[in-house]
């Protein structure tokens, strides 16, 4: 074996402490990648959750919307109604009256 020179072992030292540097900052490169990657799968979920949240939302509004319709319907057949209930008893008023000024007279 050959010894090297305390110069050319010095620099070999110094590039193996520099290459153990530069691996160590790729390591943390390559964490950091892999942690903004679950950061974007977590992202990912959440956007679905909500989407869903969104369409159940979306369902129900339409849902609350053919009831108030429907409810805004049954509200003008009560109005209606009423109207005819009103007439029938004046009718049946007016024919009661009738009849009492009749056998008055």
């Amino acid at each position: 074996q050959v010894i090297l020179g305390n110069d050319v072992n010095n620099q070999f030292i110094m590039l193996l402490n520099t290459v153990q540097v530069k691996c160590e900052e790729v390591m943390r490169i390559e964490r950091s990648v892999a942690e903004l990657h679950q950061t974007f799968l977590d992202v990912a979920s959440l956007t679905e959750w909500q989407g869903g949240l969104l369409d159940h939302f979306e369902y129900q509004r339409g849902y609350a919307n053919d009831y108030d319709v429907e409810g805004s319907l049954d509200i003008y057949d009560a109005i209606l109604i009423q109207r005819e209930n009103r007439k029938k008893r004046l009718r049946i008023f007016l024919t009661v009256l009738g009849v009492v000024v009749l056998a008055i007279a």
